[in-house]
């Protein structure tokens, strides 16, 4: 009988230990499929939040008119910073003022959908036609400082710059300042068929048949905005006439050729010259008096607002139609509260 007992006990004792191992693989077999399915869910949830969240890099197309003009590669330079700094790709491209050459870059940037374009126009007509197509595309266009012209702004979301006709009409209230109101000016202008050679150049001709009688144009050179036809021009105008009171240039690189023009014949300092811009070279000019006054262009804040509407636009926000400039005069007695960009 004890034998028996024991027997029993022992037949209990290994039926439980059997028990408890099956009770113990179950249960981490459980466990393991159960951490395996919540790390997968995790995962799975995670790379969907991730992607849900991720925003899709902008891409801005921007079509120069000549990048070899100071001007232009300053605000190219200052656009790519802006650009960095909002974390989009900005696409920079150079016209070399050849309207074909630019409505091309216009088409090829459709093609690559970008999400907004950017267009310093070559001319104020010639590229109306890709505008056109990048309105239908349903790609945002910004006009930058030179006017697409009437046709043109159906297809523009924004302008961002001066306002040639101001611009014009304060070059010759400054110039009849300088000269009593009668004398002879030339005009040293920028490029043939650009928005600022037309729309100034009318603004200027029309400011002094309204209030001017007396202030004659003598002639008028477009140089596409180069210096060393700046000086051409100028070295013609004084073999020509012997009688120019001032000199009235699209921008401050101009000014400074025309001066150097002057300087050759002894009348720098005495013709009066009015520039545009504000450029830092131009600062000992002015210092002279031979460069008389120039009108201050905010280059740096105007490129940077340019990036931020196309960015906007892009992303489907309201923008104004124009972003406009002030216009102020730097002389020799004002210009320390400038700051002069290149």
């Amino acid at each position: 009988m004890k034998r028996f007992i024991i027997s029993l006990l022992i037949l209990v004792f290994l039926v439980s230990v059997v028990f408890i191992g099956v009770g113990c693989k179950n249960t981490t077999a459980a466990e393991t499929t159960k951490a395996a399915e919540t790390t997968k869910a995790a995962e799975t949830t995670a790379a969907a939040e991730t992607t849900g969240t991720a925003a899709k890099k902008l891409k801005i197309g921007a079509l120069w008119c000549i990048m070899a003009a100071p001007s232009v590669k300053y605000c190219a330079t200052v656009a790519q910073e802006e650009a960095d700094k909002l974390g989009v790709e900005l696409i920079s491209l150079d016209g070399e003022l050849d309207p074909q050459k630019q409505a091309d870059q216009g088409l090829n940037l459709i093609s690559q959908k970008a999400d907004a374009i950017i267009i310093n126009p070559a001319d104020a007509t010639s590229f109306v036609p890709t505008a056109k197509k990048i309105f239908e595309a349903k790609i945002p266009l910004v006009d930058f400082v030179q006017p697409l012209g009437a046709e043109g702004e159906n297809y523009i979301v924004s302008y961002v710059g001066g306002d040639d006709v101001e611009l014009g009409n304060q070059y010759v209230d400054k110039m009849a300042e300088l000269i009593g109101g009668k004398g002879n000016v030339v005009l040293v202008e920028g490029a043939l068929g650009s928005a600022p050679q037309i729309i100034r150049e009318k603004a200027i001709l029309d400011r002094i048949a309204a209030k001017y009688p007396d202030i004659k144009v003598l002639g008028k050179q477009t140089t596409d905005w180069g210096r060393a036809k700046a000086v051409s021009a100028m070295e013609d105008f004084l073999s020509k006439y012997d009688n120019i009171d001032g000199v009235i240039a699209w921008d401050d690189n101009l000014a400074i050729g025309c001066i150097e023009a002057l300087r050759k014949v002894g009348k720098a300092g005495k013709v009066k010259v009015l520039g545009y811009v504000g450029i830092l070279e131009a600062k000992p000019y002015l210092m002279s008096g031979e460069l008389t006054a120039t009108i201050y262009e905010p280059l740096p804040e105007q490129t940077r607002v340019l990036v931020n509407v196309a960015v906007d636009a892009a992303n489907g926000k309201a923008v104004k139609k124009n972003y406009w400039d002030s216009i102020e005069w730097i002389t020799k007695d004002n210009m320390d509260k400038f700051q002069f960009p290149y």
